[in-house]
């Protein structure tokens, strides 16, 4: 009887610690939920621009204990860049990252979200008016309706400039040629001063500048626009970037997507984009720093737009964004809080100087 209820209660025993072990187990598994997300981006897989969203998701596995993995994908990869708002809209993929101007189709008002010509000329003041102005606020009304969250991208400052095939110093050495650039209000100021702006992915402007497709080409900041070799067929530099003084990109997140996660992954993933936000903006500007000499070291020439033709294309633009604000009050809206705001900013600029 003795060995009997040895047995039993050994059994027993056993049964209680397979029990707990099931039990931990099943709690680890569920504490330990993954969520896998796809990322497309508009950026090539050598852009400086993609290797910091790669950091940026390493440092996010890292946070959350491997509970939230996005993989970030280069630009067409996955979907063709101007695809990736309507993808992110409709669940396709959990989130993107792209260029606010990519989405002008969808509102007028986005030709001021990544910046315009002659708007902000610090990059600084562009970063406080997302982050702490209205930006981020007046973005998520154009994308809620849409379900999409929006947050501020990597903001880039001033861009390189033109790549010229050939020599170009003034507006009539520029009229009449063709020029990539991408889409937003300078197209029309362009198109005033007899320049045929071109619309191409980053991929395919180094072929069509060296078969002579083109004859200018821009896309970004220097240390995005080295790897791209453009100044290897276009060796002649026209600054500055008149038409995108301090660019932005942004993040778009599927809303039912976000909502799904628990509250802490929420906090994570958006304190990773702000910090990718904030360090790439200036991670990438000390590489534009080393690159913009090496284009010079490389035997790039470069030229600066004459005063009296940059005066001329800011006139121009006014005009344009005051067609566009009479015609489109989320434009005008915009316009009207980045102008307050600069306003404020330069002012205060001005008294802390020496």
């Amino acid at each position: 009887m003795r060995k009997i209820r040895c047995g039993v209660i050994g059994n027993i025993s056993l049964i209680l610690v397979m029990a707990a072990v099931f039990l931990l187990v099943g709690q680890t598994a569920f504490a330990k939920k993954v969520y896998r997300w796809k990322m497309p981006t508009a950026y090539t897989s050598v852009m400086p621009d993609f290797k910091e969203l790669e950091r940026m998701a390493k440092n996010l596995k890292i946070m959350s204990d491997g509970r939230l993995i996005i993989k970030p994908y280069p630009s067409g990869a996955l979907i063709p860049g101007k695809d990736i708002y309507d993808a992110v809209r409709t669940g396709t993929v959990e989130m993107g990252c792209g260029w606010p101007n990519w989405w002008i189709g969808k509102n007028p008002a986005w030709n001021l979200l990544n910046d315009q010509p002659f708007g902000f000329r610090r990059k600084d003041a562009f970063l406080m008016w997302y982050w702490h102005g209205e930006g981020s606020k007046i973005a998520n009304e154009l994308t809620n309706p849409d379900n999409i969250k929006w947050v501020p991208g990597l903001f880039t400052g001033v861009q390189t400039g033109a790549f010229c095939r050939i020599p170009i110093r003034t507006l009539a050495d520029a009229k009449g040629k063709k020029f990539r650039i991408g889409p937003g209000l300078h197209m029309e100021v362009l198109k005033m001063n007899g320049i045929h702006p071109v619309s191409m992915a980053a991929e395919e402007t180094f072929g069509a500048l060296e078969r002579g497709v083109v004859d200018m080409a821009e896309w970004l900041t220097p240390g995005t626009d080295y790897p791209l070799k453009f100044h290897e067929v276009a060796p002649y530099i026209l600054a500055p970037a008149w038409w995108q003084p301090s660019g932005l990109s942004d993040f778009l997140i599927n809303i039912k997507k976000y909502n799904a996660l628990p509250k802490d992954l929420q906090a994570m993933l958006i304190t990773a984009l702000r910090d990718s936000s904030h360090y790439g903006a200036f991670k990438l500007k000390d590489l534009d720093r080393i690159y913009m000499e090496k284009f010079v070291e490389e035997g790039c020439k470069i030229f600066k737009w004459q005063e009296d033709d940059l005066a001329k294309l800011e006139k121009d633009t006014l005009k344009v964004k005051n067609k566009y604000a009479d015609k489109y009050p989320m434009f005008k809206r915009i316009w009207n809080s980045q102008k307050d705001y600069r306003k404020k900013y330069y002012q205060y600029d001005e008294w802390t100087k020496f």
